[in-house]
């Protein structure tokens, strides 16, 4: 048994129109993506809106028509996110074989995909957010008691958990809190540790990504992945940066009145095989140890970011961490780019698609975790086992 066979996409409306038209546009490329021989498992909306009541009442329109649209609904999430000008729609679709013959469920209104041999179980989740809008800390509790009911229903836990990505309304932003001066992503940051810390036994956490978006509630999306036999999971260490984990605390902003947490990501994730390794690259950026640089060019940081996910994935730096596994060059499938300026984004994504040619790459403006970051970026690759 090997990895499910999925494929990526990185889609743009036809043409400029309504939030409406132009998700249906991105709907009539994915059914071309499908064919016969695929499913769409998770689909990412970008959405571009003017406000708060805009994206709320925009976000749950995107909601109706992903289940018009698919009777086999897929793990789905909106994000206020601002796609490539002058669309106000991007969407990151994923799509899997059916061969691999998903299972399409929900969960409290919540639509989700597992599959699996007997090798492996994996769930796919995504758009884990409260209903009504909460502070940063309410809602990351609402969806993370939400993954882990979802985790429970398919009787998986914290430790199944390969990947996450966590949307965080303004992410820098540092508001009072009774006595003290506490930033979103560090609220956050409290609340994942207190969820892995009492659900989460691994020595090891997922690959993640925490970036900003600019409204509404926090959301999550997740994959977990159950090793059963003939596979295996790993976490990968880089050669230039930190584990976040391990920051000090002069780089997490605001106070809690206690030790902040630092971050509890891996920079990656590996998981393996019969003869094959899947690599998951949490969200990477111009960091060496744990100091921002190259401050002030975007392409500057954009060439930093790109050698820390090079470092990272290197056959040598994985032989390094692992002497018994053989390592091959791995194929990248899949990249996201965060910028936190529009007009930035042409930059980023000549550099990047430069690089990483004929790889889907979805491309956005939003907020990155430290205030001197301009890019981040993340992927995701396949290999094979010498």
């Amino acid at each position: 048994m090997a990895f499910p066979v999925l494929k990526y996409a990185d889609i743009l409306p036809g043409t400029p129109g309504s939030v409406e038209n132009e998700f249906l546009s991105c709907v009539e490329q994915i059914t071309g993506h499908c064919g016969s021989d695929f499913k769409l498992i998770k689909l990412t909306v970008f959405l571009s809106s003017g406000s708060e009541r805009a994206f709320a009442s925009e976000k749950q329109l995107i909601g109706e028509l992903v289940y018009n649209n698919y009777s086999e609904c897929p793990a789905f999430s909106v994000v206020s996110q601002y796609p490539i000008s002058p669309f106000k729609i991007g969407v990151e679709a994923v799509f899997i074989s059916t061969g691999d013959k998903p299972t399409f469920k929900n969960y409290n209104h919540i639509p989700y995909v597992v599959t699996g041999t007997s090798d492996y179980k994996m769930v796919w989740g995504a758009g884990l957010a409260a209903d009504n809008l909460l502070s940063v800390e309410e809602g990351a509790e609402v969806a993370s008691r939400s993954m882990q009911n979802i985790l429970a229903a398919e009787d998986l836990t914290f430790n199944d958990i390969i990947r996450q990505w966590n949307y965080i309304p303004q992410i820098c932003y540092v508001e009072r809190k009774e006595e003290l001066l506490i930033q979103h992503y560090q609220s956050f940051n409290e609340v994942r540790h207190k969820y892995y810390q009492k659900f989460r036994s691994k020595n090891c956490f997922p690959a993640a990504t925490g970036i900003g978006q600019s409204f509404g509630n926090f959301t999550l999306d997740f994959i977990a992945f159950q090793c059963k036999q003939n596979s295996s999971d790993l976490k990968v260490e880089s050669p230039l940066q930190h584990n976040p984990y391990n920051y000090g605390q002069k780089v997490l902003v605001g106070e809690t009145g206690q030790k902040k947490h630092a971050p509890e990501f891996e920079r990656a994730r590996v998981l393996l095989l019969s003869g094959e390794y899947w690599i998951f690259v949490s969200g990477t950026a111009s960091i060496e140890g744990e100091v921002t640089t190259e401050i002030d060019s975007v392409e500057r940081q954009t060439l930093s970011t790109i050698r820390n996910i090079e470092s990272l994935v290197s056959p040598e730096n994985l032989k390094s961490q692992y002497p018994s596994i053989n390592y091959e060059n791995a194929n990248y499938t899949n990249l996201r780019a965060y910028v936190k300026f529009r007009e930035d984004i042409s930059v980023v994504e000549q550099i990047v698609k430069q690089k990483f040619r004929n790889v889907p790459l979805s491309i956005v403006q939003a907020e990155i975790c430290r205030c001197d970051l301009l890019v981040e970026i993340e992927a995701e690759l396949f290999g094979t086992l010498a």
